[in-house]
Protein backbone atom coordinates (compact mmCIF):
# COMPACT_ATOMS: atom_id res chain seq x y z
CA UNK A 1 0.00 0.00 0.00
CA UNK A 2 1.33 3.54 -1.08
CA UNK A 3 0.02 6.48 0.22
CA UNK A 4 1.04 10.27 -0.40
CA UNK A 5 0.98 12.96 2.18
CA UNK A 6 2.22 16.39 3.36
CA UNK A 7 4.50 16.09 6.38
CA UNK A 8 2.96 18.47 8.60
CA UNK A 9 5.05 18.77 11.99
CA UNK A 10 8.83 17.23 13.07
CA UNK A 11 9.69 16.70 16.71
CA UNK A 12 12.48 14.93 17.69
CA UNK A 13 12.16 11.14 16.34
CA UNK A 14 8.64 11.88 15.06
CA UNK A 15 7.06 13.12 12.07
CA UNK A 16 3.35 13.92 11.64
CA UNK A 17 2.01 13.68 8.48
CA UNK A 18 -1.69 14.44 6.27
CA UNK A 19 -2.95 12.59 3.68
CA UNK A 20 -6.32 11.64 2.08
CA UNK A 21 -7.74 8.62 3.12
CA UNK A 22 -9.98 7.57 0.39
CA UNK A 23 -12.64 5.20 0.95
CA UNK A 24 -12.36 1.33 -1.18
CA UNK A 25 -15.45 2.30 -3.56
CA UNK A 26 -13.57 5.93 -4.26
CA UNK A 27 -12.40 4.83 -7.77
CA UNK A 28 -15.70 4.14 -9.17
CA UNK A 29 -17.59 5.87 -11.31
CA UNK A 30 -21.24 5.86 -9.40
CA UNK A 31 -18.88 7.48 -6.50
CA UNK A 32 -21.02 10.62 -6.62
CA UNK A 33 -24.51 9.15 -5.82
CA UNK A 34 -23.24 6.38 -3.15
CA UNK A 35 -23.52 7.15 -0.03
CA UNK A 36 -20.55 4.86 1.09
CA UNK A 37 -17.96 6.55 -0.77
CA UNK A 38 -16.45 8.78 1.22
CA UNK A 39 -13.15 10.71 1.14
CA UNK A 40 -11.48 11.76 4.70
CA UNK A 41 -8.49 13.74 5.56
CA UNK A 42 -6.15 12.36 8.42
CA UNK A 43 -3.06 12.33 10.07
CA UNK A 44 -0.65 9.66 10.85
CA UNK A 45 2.48 9.67 13.19
CA UNK A 46 5.50 7.42 12.67
CA UNK A 47 9.16 7.50 14.96
CA UNK A 48 11.56 7.62 12.56
CA UNK A 49 15.54 7.75 12.58
CA UNK A 50 16.48 9.82 10.04
CA UNK A 51 14.38 13.30 10.67
CA UNK A 52 16.76 15.56 9.44
CA UNK A 53 15.90 13.93 5.60
CA UNK A 54 12.39 15.68 6.23
CA UNK A 55 11.20 19.43 6.72
CA UNK A 56 7.66 20.44 7.05
CA UNK A 57 5.85 21.26 3.39
CA UNK A 58 7.55 18.15 2.44
CA UNK A 59 5.45 15.68 0.14
CA UNK A 60 5.85 12.47 1.05
CA UNK A 61 5.38 8.51 0.62
CA UNK A 62 4.69 6.68 2.72
CA UNK A 63 4.95 2.93 1.59
CA UNK A 64 3.28 -0.55 3.92
CA UNK A 65 4.80 -3.98 3.16
CA UNK A 66 3.45 -7.07 4.99
CA UNK A 67 5.61 -9.69 5.90
CA UNK A 68 2.85 -12.35 6.74
CA UNK A 69 0.85 -14.06 4.17
CA UNK A 70 -3.34 -12.74 4.42
CA UNK A 71 -4.50 -16.10 3.92
CA UNK A 72 -2.73 -17.51 7.10
CA UNK A 73 -4.37 -14.87 8.97
CA UNK A 74 -7.61 -15.87 7.09
CA UNK A 75 -7.32 -19.03 7.94
CA UNK A 76 -6.61 -18.89 11.14
CA UNK A 77 -9.47 -16.41 11.97
CA UNK A 78 -12.20 -18.21 10.43
CA UNK A 79 -10.74 -21.64 10.62
CA UNK A 80 -10.48 -22.04 14.17
CA UNK A 81 -13.95 -21.18 14.46
CA UNK A 82 -14.97 -23.54 12.30
CA UNK A 83 -12.94 -26.21 13.27
CA UNK A 84 -14.35 -26.03 17.07
CA UNK A 85 -17.79 -26.51 15.80
CA UNK A 86 -17.24 -28.99 13.80
CA UNK A 87 -15.05 -30.79 16.47
CA UNK A 88 -17.70 -30.00 19.42
CA UNK A 89 -20.85 -31.40 16.86
CA UNK A 90 -18.97 -34.87 16.23
CA UNK A 91 -18.03 -35.54 19.66
CA UNK A 92 -21.85 -33.79 20.94
CA UNK A 93 -23.28 -36.52 18.35
CA UNK A 94 -20.86 -39.30 18.33
CA UNK A 95 -19.74 -39.66 21.82
CA UNK A 96 -22.55 -38.17 23.81
CA UNK A 97 -25.51 -38.50 21.89
CA UNK A 98 -27.23 -35.54 22.65
CA UNK A 99 -30.68 -34.32 20.90
CA UNK A 100 -30.37 -31.70 18.14
CA UNK A 101 -31.11 -28.70 20.46
CA UNK A 102 -28.10 -29.60 23.01
CA UNK A 103 -25.83 -30.06 20.02
CA UNK A 104 -26.64 -26.51 18.45
CA UNK A 105 -25.69 -25.16 22.23
CA UNK A 106 -22.88 -27.03 22.31
CA UNK A 107 -21.53 -25.67 18.63
CA UNK A 108 -22.75 -22.32 19.89
CA UNK A 109 -20.73 -22.41 23.31
CA UNK A 110 -17.65 -24.37 21.58
CA UNK A 111 -17.40 -20.66 19.77
CA UNK A 112 -16.49 -18.97 22.79
CA UNK A 113 -12.85 -20.93 23.60
CA UNK A 114 -12.26 -20.40 19.95
CA UNK A 115 -13.08 -16.45 20.19
CA UNK A 116 -10.32 -16.16 23.26
CA UNK A 117 -7.51 -18.52 21.27
CA UNK A 118 -8.45 -16.24 17.99
CA UNK A 119 -7.83 -12.76 20.05
CA UNK A 120 -4.44 -14.03 21.96
CA UNK A 121 -2.93 -15.50 18.43
CA UNK A 122 -4.30 -11.82 17.01
CA UNK A 123 -2.20 -10.17 20.05
CA UNK A 124 0.76 -12.51 19.41
CA UNK A 125 0.74 -11.72 15.86
CA UNK A 126 0.27 -7.65 16.06
CA UNK A 127 3.30 -7.94 18.90
CA UNK A 128 5.68 -8.89 15.61
CA UNK A 129 7.15 -6.87 13.63
CA UNK A 130 5.24 -8.34 10.44
CA UNK A 131 4.34 -4.66 8.98
CA UNK A 132 6.62 -2.20 7.94
CA UNK A 133 6.47 1.23 7.13
CA UNK A 134 8.92 3.16 4.68
CA UNK A 135 8.55 7.10 4.10
CA UNK A 136 10.75 8.88 1.47
CA UNK A 137 10.55 12.28 -0.04
CA UNK A 138 8.42 12.23 -3.63
CA UNK A 139 10.11 14.67 -6.34
CA UNK A 140 7.60 17.11 -7.66
CA UNK A 141 8.82 18.68 -10.51
CA UNK A 142 7.53 22.10 -11.60
CA UNK A 143 6.82 22.50 -15.26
Amino acid sequence: MKITGRVISLKNDFVKIKYIRNSACFHCKSKDSCVDSERKEEEIEFKIDNSEDFKVGDNVNIIQTVDINPVILILIMYGIPVLFMVVSAMIGQNIFKVSEIVLALIIILSLFPSFFICKFLEKWISGKDYIKYKIENVEVEII
